[in-house]
């Protein structure tokens, strides 16, 4: 599962420097309310009042929560960079919502979404908003915030 994950997310970092480009410079990615910004610490303070902090996984830089989305409980991962700790990506884990209530979901919320290889995708104001569903494995939905993209790009490349 690991490795189709990252192989989705190399797919979208091509796609983000488009984003970029597309999208205002200011913004953020918003994620049900809370803007994906900051340091982990401080997305974490602003995730806890509706989900519950399960783990803090340092050595593969992201924390795991739990809470609601979509009248449904999920697990959600916040991913920052190493070095600047800064907030980059979100990875939602439906468990065993139907994939079909799944998608319904995010598209009367987001709209409808452009059909890609790697799944549907939307574009928006800050970011992008990935849902995928590999063969074989449960679905999952990646919000890639573009500024704290930029920054983790940074942290890697030094």
């Amino acid at each position: 599962m690991k490795k189709i994950l990252c192989l989705c997310l190399l797919a979208l970092l091509g796609m983000s420097a488009k984003a970029q480009e597309q999208n205002d410079a200011k913004q953020h990615l918003d994620f049900f309310g809370v803007s994906i910004e900051g340091t982990n610490d401080s997305i974490s303070n602003h995730l806890q009042p509706t989900f519950r902090l399960k783990k803090k996984n340092g050595a593969e830089n992201n924390y795991i929560f739990e809470g609601p989305m979509f009248g449904h409980n999920v697990y959600v991962q916040a991913y920052y960079s190493r070095k600047s700790r800064t907030a980059y990506r979100m990875v939602v884990t439906p468990g065993n919502v139907s994939q079909e209530v799944w998608k319904d979901s995010l598209v009367q919320k987001y709209g409808d979404p452009a059909v890609t290889e790697q799944g549907l995708l939307w574009q928006r104001p800050g970011g992008m908003i990935l849902y995928y569903a590999p063969e074989g494995y449960g679905s999952g939905v990646i919000y890639l915030d573009a500024k704290g993209n930029e920054a983790y790009i940074k942290d890697i490349n030094n």
